[in-house]
């Protein structure tokens, strides 16, 4: 049971409101969502919830010291022990993100983050992508120069992973080429990757499904496709579907959502092996070098994926 939740705040373009628990505890769970209403709202946790909401559904790029600093204001005077940040897919690159400029704020505290699905970086500009949210995110940067400015700076996340104090789970659906790529990014000591037998991109979605009667399932399928899912890139014919269905049907060991977060909560850091600071240090540079020679080009010409709808 939870107590009724507290007023809404706003921070920047987001909107946040706490529910707590009505046996409290030392846990925070912040649930990042991809869109201007709360994810998993409905859901009963045992723990107290921080809901996030983006009014820009903009991957988490403005205003996100503002959000990283209310975050860990609510964790200090919540006498939080543990802070764990969730989010799928932009959501997911959000809570790394969020995450780890939390991180960089509060050295002296861990950060754990549980990632669906997500980005390793949004910049530069990939222009092969089929997800039309992405690319529209990209037309607005290049008509705005503050947003491009927040995209260049906090448009790649690879940088959580080279950080003492953050610990990330990410989860990814493991036939799905580039989401494995973009996973697999995320290199360090102390991330580790779980992968999901299936192709689609959603593989929060996929976990949500299993252990549940057939009919429900295909009604999560169904549902999985409709409303927004064309902006976040997912199409499936119903043969999709039907594979989609046997896959999630087939998967009753895997972990549940619920139970991802149970154990991203116990995550820990590790110790950084031999060579690690020279690693890092070397990435940065990369980084670094390579981002002073985009400056130096024209903005690229977005377009629309093709085949999938107009992205303006």
């Amino acid at each position: 049971m939870t107590a009724p939740p507290q007023a809404a705040v706003q921070v920047a373009d987001f909107t946040l409101q706490l529910r707590r628990a009505e046996v409290g505890g030392g846990d925070l769970l912040v649930v990042l969502s991809t869109k201007r209403r709360f994810a998993m709202y409905r859901r009963e946790f045992s723990r107290d919830v921080l809901f996030v909401a983006d009014g820009r559904v903009g991957f988490y790029v403005h205003g996100t010291e503002a959000l990283a600093e209310a975050i860990m204001a609510i964790a200090d005077r919540g006498d939080y022990e543990r802070v764990l940040l969730v989010g799928g897919s932009k959501a997911g690159f959000g809570a790394l993100l969020v995450g780890g400029v939390a991180a960089r704020m509060r050295p002296d505290r861990v950060i754990r983050v549980l990632a669906f699905q997500p980005r390793a970086w949004i910049w530069p500009y990939q222009r092969e992508r089929r997800v039309p949210s992405y690319h529209r995110q990209h037309r607005r940067a290049s008509k705005e120069p503050g947003l491009r400015a927040d995209m260049r700076r906090f448009g790649d996340v690879r940088f959580v992973a080279e950080l003492p104090n953050l610990v990330a789970q990410v989860v990814y659906p493991g036939r799905n080429a580039e989401d494995m790529e973009q996973a697999l990014a995320l290199d360090g000591p102390n991330v580790r990757h779980a992968a999901v037998p299936t192709a689609i991109h959603n593989a929060m979605g996929f976990l949500n499904l299993i252990r549940r009667p057939e009919e429900e399932v295909r009604a999560g399928v169904d549902r999985m496709f409709g409303g927004d899912a064309a902006d976040d890139g997912l199409f499936a014919d119903e043969a999709q579907r039907l594979t989609l269905v046997r896959e999630i049907l087939a998967a009753g060991a895997l972990p549940t959502v619920d139970e991802h977060i149970d154990a991203a909560f116990d995550l820990s850091p590790r110790p950084a092996p031999p060579g690690w600071a020279g690693r890092v240090a070397w990435r940065r540079l990369r980084r670094r070098a390579a981002a002073l020679l985009r400056r130096l080009r024209p903005y690229p010409r977005i377009r629309s994926p093709r085949g999938a709808p107009p992205s303006a």
